[in-house]
């Protein structure tokens, strides 16, 4: 196909529209960030919307602050992430093909391997990115883990959660709850440390993630039956946010006794802590 010479423009035109200077325009073509002149016509090199849509596309990425070579690489490799970028939509935390990829095939080799056996090497090998495109996205192994968490829950807890909406009676959806926190057990402590080092440690990003996730899987379904079972009289009326965090942990103590030699099955370990939850540790004689 023929290029139209009415939509060709000279390398001054080129850094007018997009602010960056002709000088700086040619090192990316020296380095080979941006592709060579269309068509070149004696001393004279004449650039069509592709190149103008890549400097665009790589002055967002510098604004982002993600690294040239990163960008370049993503460019060449990802078109949703070009128009999403060039559109001036895109952030750390928005979707595209490749971030959905990439969480898609993170969550499969999470669940079989875990959190600490999993590599990011494996992980973009997986997706059939390279690591750059991968740093663009993610900060690194951690923040990717809490974008692949609420399937992690989900995926352990899909069928049991299709069995409590169905239980009418909220003191046995506390105790159904209980069962399905530990099974997994492994996944689900990793998880829990996880949550409690970005409450305490981490940056806002991953604090507020960690927040959202023990609110939504946890605690607002935990609370919701709470106040069923004190707006039926099961229960006496007590803070019921404050308890839901004390079962929680609770449960989270409990699931070590059971990766600890002659372990306990998940029947006892949550019979005991029913009877401690219900009837507390003082002898009322």
């Amino acid at each position: 196909m023929a290029v139209q010479w009415e939509q060709l423009i000279r390398i001054s035109e080129l850094s007018r529209r997009t602010g960056i200077s002709s000088k700086l325009i040619h090192y990316y073509l020296k380095k080979g960030y941006l592709h060579p002149p269309t068509i070149k016509k004696g001393n004279q090199a004449y650039y069509d919307d592709s190149h103008l849509d890549k400097l665009l596309f790589l002055l967002q990425c510098k604004k982002n602050g993600t690294p040239l070579l990163c960008s370049a690489e993503l460019w060449d490799g990802d078109s949703s992430s070009k128009k999403s970028l060039h559109k001036h939509k895109h952030n750390a935390s928005g979707e595209s093909k490749t971030r959905s990829q990439i969480i898609d095939a993170a969550t499969h080799i999470f669940m079989h391997k875990s959190y600490h056996r999993a590599s990011i090497s494996e992980i973009v090998k997986a997706v059939g990115i390279t690591k750059s495109a991968f740093y663009y996205y993610f900060k690194n192994k951690k923040d990717l883990y809490y974008s692949c968490m609420g399937k992690l829950i989900d995926a352990f807890s899909q069928k049991a959660n299709e069995e409590i909406n169905q239980e009418k009676n909220p003191a046995q959806r506390l105790i159904m709850r209980a069962f399905t926190f530990t099974r997994n057990t492994r996944e689900k402590i990793i998880v829990m440390q996880m949550l409690k080092e970005s409450l305490l440690n981490e940056d806002d990003h991953l604090k507020n993630k960690a927040i959202d996730i023990l609110q939504h899987y946890w605690i607002d379904p935990l609370k919701q039956d709470l106040d069923s079972c004190i707006d039926k009289d099961i229960l006496r009326p007590v803070n019921s946010e404050i308890a839901c965090f004390a079962i929680l942990s609770l449960l989270e103590t409990f699931s070590y006794r059971s990766l600890m030699k002659k372990p306990y099955s998940n029947e006892d370990i949550i019979k005991c802590l029913y009877d401690i939850t219900a009837h507390g540790l003082l002898n009322k004689d």
